[in-house]
């Protein structure tokens, strides 16, 4: 079963960030290269210049997106919350199948019930600290969910006890730095998780029986950096990370098959800002998916492994406008996205199975979204709405993707927040100093003198 999952779980965990955006992000094009408090997700250091401020958004598909809250102790300590949707995969922070590989596997002894479809939300904890032109940030995580049960019933005179108990969990944190050395930045991450699964079956009556599951080896490792070069009126920037996550299980002493999955994530783009401040984003992001299945009992003779490779490239512009109505400032924005991904897959005979070939499927999928979007402030208030044209239902249904992020803006601890949510940065020159005027000198009278 999970040989025949490995391919089509392989293609979405390429993807598998995209529906984690706010509205802004979203509205660009799914550009996230410019300034934004959207980019502590990942890189956890940058919550020090977004001091006291909650950031929440919502889908049209009624869930929810990224929710953030941050807490300056200080104007050089903030600590704060972050709560994450779950992707497909069922996890918010791994890349693979784990969370769904896991629980079919301790779903499968009796019927006492399953567990959840994915890990319940649970927000992480945030820490950072500021020490001059070093920006530090650790993002702690806890997901989990279980299931216990204990029955006992009478038939026959006998007591049958059925005892159940089922967990699955991820347990780890990101740590990350931001250090300005003059017009180059360099913004480091490391982090590591322990997804781990664990689930006991027994039965007492009619025969007595007990089944126990749990994780043989289960790790989740990242690390990579990302940075960034002013050139005159340009900020350019580019970033690669690297993930690695094997996990395999052990069923009532008999190992299942071993999955190592290896993702690498690429990107360069810029900011800049052209005609009357008009803030403009273009990015290239690559992403790579290496999977193998190792068969470590020859059991079907079979080892599979695939390469997915997803090419996407974003742009996205937007304007801020000074007074509209009754708003401070309205920010439209428009954005374009292209993707392009492919896939290969490969099995490899290892127990004399006629069984071994490859199986390529380049440019399998190809998407072009146009997005748009809308920006409004008002005091500490910000809204943003961002749409998606290509899922433009109808014209009385609407959008079938839109999402709506609010951002309250409370302000730095040492006294108005020089950083908001979002920052359209100016690359204008400052204007030259005018010499001084020399004060031009009154010719002094001369005094005359007469005598008499």
């Amino acid at each position: 079963m999970i040989k025949k999952m490995l391919i089509t779980v392989l293609t979405t965990a390429l993807l598998v960030s995209v529906s984690a955006q706010n509205a802004r992000v979203q509205a660009l094009g799914g550009c996230d290269i410019m300034d934004d408090i959207f980019g502590l997700i990942g890189n956890p250091a940058d919550m020090n210049d977004y001091q006291n401020q909650v950031q929440a958004t919502a889908y049209s598909a009624t869930s929810f997106g990224p929710g953030i809250g941050l807490l300056g102790l200080g104007n050089n300590i903030t600590v704060g919350l972050l709560a994450l949707p779950v992707q497909g995969n069922g996890s918010g922070m791994l890349m693979s199948n784990f969370y769904n590989d896991a629980k079919a596997v301790v779903d499968a002894p009796g019927t006492a019930g399953n567990l959840a479809a994915a890990f319940p939300t649970i927000p992480h904890l945030l820490f950072g600290m500021k020490l001059g032109e070093l920006s530090l940030g650790l993002d702690f995580f806890v997901e989990m969910t279980r299931y216990t049960s204990n029955r006992e019933n009478a038939t026959s005179g006998q007591a049958i006890i059925n005892d159940t108990s089922k967990v699955i969990s991820n347990i780890g944190a990101l740590l990350s730095a931001n250090l300005a050395f003059g017009s180059l930045s360099l913004s480091p991450m490391v982090g590591f998780s322990l997804p781990k699964a664990k689930g006991v079956f027994e039965v007492n009556a009619p025969t007595a029986s007990k089944v126990e599951i749990e994780t043989e080896a289960g790790l989740m490792v990242t690390g990579g950096v990302e940075a960034g070069l002013e050139v005159k009126s340009f900020n350019l920037i580019a970033g690669g990370f690297v993930t690695y996550e094997p996990y395999q299980f052990d069923i009532d002493g008999v190992l299942s098959d071993e999955l190592k999955n290896t993702f690498i994530n690429g990107y360069v783009g810029l900011v800049t800002e052209i005609l009357n401040k008009v803030l403009l984003v273009s990015q290239y992001n690559l992403d790579v998916g290496l999977a193998k299945v190792v068969d470590n009992n020859d059991t079907s003779g079979t080892d599979v492994s695939a390469t997915g490779v997803a090419h996407t490239l974003r742009m996205g512009m937007e304007k801020p406008l000074d007074g509209f109505w009754i708003f401070d400032e309205m920010t439209p924005r428009l954005g374009f996205q292209y993707s392009v991904d492919g896939l290969t897959a490969k099995f490899e005979n290892s127990g004399g199975l006629v069984n071994t070939g490859t199986i390529n499927a380049a440019n399998a999928a190809t998407q072009v979204a146009l997005t748009t979007g809308l920006g409004f402030r008002k005091g500490i208030a910000q809204i943003d709405i961002g749409l998606i044209f290509g899922s433009w239902t109808g014209v009385l249904t609407g959008p079938s993707v839109a999402t709506g992020t609010l951002t309250l803006d409370f302000g730095k601890s040492g006294g108005s927040s020089d950083a908001p949510a979002y920052e359209v940065p100016s690359y204008e020159k400052e204007p030259e100093k005018e010499e001084e005027k020399k004060e031009e000198e009154q010719p002094k009278e001369e005094e005359i003198e007469f005598d008499f």
